[in-house]
């Protein structure tokens, strides 16, 4: 969701989006789009990190056992991206085993195991062109991405945003 509030653009049509935030931010994210998909009726896209999905597996399962038309999008940078913001990082002696918790997991592999379609897009025109595909089913397409290039990618902008509203 962060990621969506800081690079999010507007769309000329109506989009329909929900948020969701567990206990910790993580907790049921992929069971509370399954529901959405399958109360709404409509063909339904989310946007989960890697963290989040493996809270949430067993929702992919279900999800493909109702015949949910769900396609999740899930952000694998391999752990826990969104620590790299917090002071911690500063700490690499703990900062990895106890904040970035890598996994090295394969979420396609997972999705195809769980009864869903699991797929990789390697760039942006593939991510798009999957996008552009109305969801039919279950499905997970695993976007790999690294979180130290995320990091400076967010503190660009941050400079950027701050040297504009300088200048007024």
């Amino acid at each position: 969701i962060r990621d969506v509030d800081t690079f999010g653009v507007t769309r000329p049509e109506p989009a329909r989006s929900y948020g969701h935030r567990g206990a910790n931010g993580i907790d049921g994210l992929l069971s509370a789009a399954a529901g959405t998909a399958i109360a709404s009726g409509t063909p339904t896209y989310a946007l989960a990190g890697d963290l989040s999905t493996l809270h949430d597996l067993t929702a992919v399962a279900a999800a493909a056992r109702l015949g949910a038309d769900l396609t999740t999008i899930v952000v694998n940078n391999d752990g826990g991206g969104i620590f790299h913001h917090l002071p911690q990082v500063d700490f690499p002696e703990v900062f990895e085993r106890h904040f970035g918790t890598p996994h090295g997991l394969d979420f396609a592999s997972i999705a195809e195991s769980l009864g869903a379609a699991g797929s990789r897009a390697d760039d942006a025109e593939a991510l798009a062109a999957r996008l552009g595909t109305r969801p039919d089913g279950t499905s997970v397409v695993e976007v790999r991405t690294d979180r130290g290039v995320e990091r400076e990618l967010h503190r660009s902008v941050r400079r950027a945003v701050h040297a504009a509203l300088s200048d007024r």
